[in-house]
């Protein structure tokens, strides 16, 4: 009798078990809603009122915050800082993953790992790595968000920037990365996302559910607002594998703005008008483009033990009588870009010396007649000196550490006795 009870028991448990298992069965699947904020830029005007947006939405539910476009567009603060200022922004508005573009390597590939040090956000840029082929920035991000996970990626396709042109990064093709990242986020997300940079378009974007541009017209691109009072809010409903979005435009003004962002915003703008404010030197004349342009190179020429120094006057303005502070000075020789140093053949050093106007100093004992054509030479020059003169597109350069304006200013202040 014990022994009927017993399977009996038994009986009934594997009834019940299999009965859940049907049930769940015919239970459709849930649906997981994922808000998704996209802006362009970084402006401290509108910044602490896009920070407000996102504060709202994650109130609201699972929130991600992707920024796309240029964020180093201030001259001053980008260059007084190598950067830093704009990742502490980033990092007091709560951002989630920025797109890394060349501009980022203005600094050198160095210093970018020391901003993704110091950033709370995803610097995301797959294709963009170092000699030993290890990404610079991040090659993806991951985010859990209830049952779902969301697997973003950055690509960057501008593979004409003289930025790839520094010793220690490399671009690598899109495609080229394709095969290893689908992979893996096909296994670990299940919502596939790409950031991509303006006016791309990539033939294995299906690989992806979504894409995140600056712009485009497809359903299938989340985009930010051309409007700089509005913000693009994308709603992504995921069910069963499926992935939909709805998008909308919200005013920025119906917001208040984040008091903790404003008061960062506030004390950058502040330092960085302090530093700016800093007098380097008093002049009695006009100091020509030409003038400064000769200054800098005849300074580098013993500093950096060049055979030549190599600058056009294109970009650097003349300096009025009176004041000069380090703040004009940033921006007026920031614009020659960042110094390089860059090993090329006596032949092709000659090519260059040929085009009249240039500003060339010579180390003491070269004698440009008498170049020798396949001897290498050091030539130290400028970025946009480079990105001006094609025969130079395929040389690899050296970067200099220190920016051309803070040498500059040491100069005019031991020649001023300031």
């Amino acid at each position: 009798m014990r022994s009927v009870l017993s399977y009996l028991v038994v009986l009934f448990a594997t009834y019940c078990v299999l009965a859940g298992c049907a049930w769940r069965l015919k239970v459709r699947p849930t649906t997981e809603h994922v808000s998704v904020l996209v802006t362009s830029g970084l402006d401290c005007k509108t910044l602490p009122l896009q920070a407000a947006a996102v504060h709202k939405a994650r109130s609201l539910g699972p929130t991600i915050w992707f920024v796309v476009g240029e964020v180093l567009n201030d001259t001053l603060w980008s260059e007084m800082s190598e950067a830093e200022v704009q990742v502490r922004l980033l990092n007091a508005a709560g951002v989630d993953a920025v797109l890394m573009g060349p501009e980022w390597l203005r600094y050198g590939g160095g210093r970018v790992r020391t901003l993704v040090d110091i950033g709370r956000f995803y610097l995301l840029a797959a294709n963009i790595v170092d000699t030993v082929r290890q990404t610079v920035g991040h090659e993806f991000m991951l985010r859990q968000f209830g049952g779902i996970v969301l697997g973003a990626t950055g690509l960057c396709f501008d593979s004409s920037a003289i930025e790839f042109l520094q010793s220690g990064v490399m671009f690598l093709s899109p495609s080229y990365v394709a095969p290893k990242l689908t992979v893996v986020l096909r296994q670990r997300a299940d919502v596939r996302m790409a950031l991509m940079g303006e006016g791309a378009y990539w033939q294995q974007e299906g690989e992806y559910h979504l894409i995140v541009a600056p712009s485009g017209n497809r359903t299938s691109v989340l985009a930010p607002s051309q409007k700089p009072e509005m913000i693009a809010w994308y709603d992504l409903s995921v069910a069963a594998g499926a992935v939909s979005t709805v998008g909308k435009e919200v005013a920025l003004d119906g917001y208040k703005p984040v008091s903790a962002v404003t008061r960062v915003c506030d004390s950058i703008a502040s330092a960085i008008d302090s530093q700016a404010a800093l007098v380097v030197a008093e002049s009695q004349v006009v100091l020509s483009p030409s003038v400064l342009t000769r200054i800098l190179a005849r300074t580098l020429l013993v500093e950096q033990q060049a055979d030549f120094v190599v600058f056009d006057t294109l970009g650097i303005e003349a300096i009025k009588p009176g004041i000069i502070t380090q703040g004009m000075i940033c921006r007026n020789v920031s614009r020659i870009g960042r110094l390089v140093v860059l090993d090329l053949e006596g032949r092709r050093v000659r090519d260059l010396l040929r085009v009249p106007g240039r500003v060339v100093e010579r180390r003491h004992g070269i004698r440009t007649q008498r170049l020798a054509m396949r001897r290498t030479y050091t030539v130290l020059t400028s970025t946009e000196f480079v990105r001006r003169n094609p025969e130079l597109a395929r040389c690899r350069y050296q970067m200099i550490a220190t920016p051309p304006w803070r040498i500059m200013a040491s100069v005019l202040r031991r020649e001023s006795g300031l």
